[in-house]
């Protein structure tokens, strides 16, 4: 029998949205429109879907008596409402429904929520990012249970970088928001130039979306830090590898201990680009300490400092991390990792 496969998820179509839902649920339909062909293929936008409740639900029972499988990619508030809603269309219409996690929130939020894991129990196939959250879902006695990497269509950089001693150049590439330590990267980078760096000037550089409730304080530490840091506009996720190889540093210092298998961490090793880190939840299964980059405890400024501080003078170390990261990218690539999605859709 032909698959017809649906995705449902925030394709946000007709926007520049570069957010790490956005960018893996028009990832996942690109890489399977090559192996099923468009034809086969039904998209349903959950872009802003509060708004158009009436009409995206009858989109769903439309799309749900034509499909053999349905894939969803739902955020924090709609998986309360997709899994519910795709798990009763199936009790009826017999289509195969799959659920891709983005991140690593799912365990706490269902924690302490009874109907929420009863109705996870109801999901035919459940795809997470990472060991971690896999055996805190099994302890809630929820075992269909798939590990999906998040992964990136991209080409593995060859650039051949070569140091500027006088200048060492940082980037961020995410969300602009609090919550992802902008404004303590920010902090730390002027601390160092305004201290103990006499010879060699760091900048960093930043990338992303702005959110809107940090816009102003976003733009008020930028302005008063313009020597040294820089907001360089959105730039299309196509286009990460070749805008950050140029640079010494990506610096991730989030403030989300759940993040799960982030997107601009598979940008780096890509890019060959070395990484320091905040230790999040799940650092540990992407990325080691002076094998890929270097790490310090989320939320503390001064061993941000101190690392940062530390890789300045120890600069020729990263040229050999440079080739680690490119070997690690490897295992980020589309079809490594899809390859347990597509033998549950072939079942």
């Amino acid at each position: 029998m032909m698959k017809k496969i649906c995705i449902c998820g925030h394709f946000a179509n007709n926007t520049e949205s570069y957010n790490g839902q956005t960018i893996k649920t028009r990832i996942i339909y690109d890489e399977l429109k090559k192996i099923y062909g468009e034809e086969n293929l039904y998209k349903i936008d959950t872009f802003m879907w509060k708004k158009k409740a009436i009409r995206l639900f009858l989109s769903c029972l439309k799309i749900s008596k034509k499909s053999t499988d349905i894939i969803i990619l739902p955020a924090h508030k709609g998986v309360k409402v997709f899994i519910p809603l795709f798990n009763f269309f199936k009790k009826i219409y017999n289509f195969k429904l799959h659920y891709i996690v983005i991140g690593g929130w799912l365990p706490p939020l269902a924690q302490n929520n009874a109907f929420l894991k009863n109705e996870l129990k109801k999901v035919d196939y459940i795809y997470l990012e990472n060991n971690k959250t896999i055996e805190q879902l099994k302890k809630m006695g929820v075992k269909n249970l798939y590990l999906m990497k998040n992964f990136k269509n991209l080409v593995i950089s060859n650039y051949q970088y070569k140091p500027d001693l006088k200048v060492f150049k940082c980037c961020i590439f995410s969300r602009i928001e609090s919550r992802k330590g902008i404004s303590q990267a920010i902090d730390v980078i002027a601390k160092i130039n305004l201290s103990q760096n006499k010879n060699t000037k760091i900048i960093l550089d930043i990338y992303g979306q702005i959110s809107d409730d940090y816009k102003k304080e976003f733009e008020y530490k930028v302005t008063k830090n313009q020597t040294y840091v820089s907001y360089k506009g959105k730039i299309n996720f196509y286009k990460s590898v070749n805008t950050i190889e140029k640079y010494d540093l990506l610096l991730f210092p989030t403030m989300y201990y759940t993040e799960g298998i982030p997107g601009t961490i598979i940008d780096a090793l890509f890019a060959g680009l070395p990484i320091l880190a905040a230790r999040w939840e799940n650092y540990d299964e992407m990325l080691e300490d002076e094998i890929t980059g270097f790490s310090y405890e989320m939320n503390n400024v001064n061993e941000f400092y101190k690392k940062l501080s530390y890789i300045l003078k120890n600069r020729n170390q990263l040229e050999k991390i440079r080739k680690n990261c490119r070997e690690r990218a490897k295992k980020y690539m589309p079809n490594s990792c899809l390859k347990v999605l597509l033998k549950n859709i072939g079942d």
